[in-house]
């Protein structure tokens, strides 16, 4: 939804120079400790190196980037993956 308001954005002739998207990894959050997890990149915290595992919305973020525009089917799919893991218990 962020990348897609910063595409109204540039539609509207605002000029957008660039794009920071919070978070590359799963982060510690004061109020939540280390969930949710919202992170590119899983960060996999049992193992000696804290290794990081792509998430599907890494590949998400690559294809934007590379394509420069958010689809009406990217959306879709996104909120149906929020939708299905809505009430799920962070581990």
């Amino acid at each position: 939804e962020h990348l897609a308001a910063v595409g109204a954005l540039r539609a509207h002739g605002v000029p957008v120079t660039a794009y920071l998207h919070w978070t590359v990894s799963d982060n510690w959050e004061w109020a939540d400790g280390y969930c949710p997890k919202f992170g590119l990149f899983a960060v996999n915290r049992s193992s000696p190196g804290l290794e990081r595992i792509a998430r599907p919305s890494a590949a998400l973020y690559a294809e934007i980037s590379r394509t420069k525009r958010v689809t009406q089917k990217q959306r879709q799919n996104a909120w149906q993956i929020v939708r299905d893991h809505a009430g799920a218990r962070c581990v």
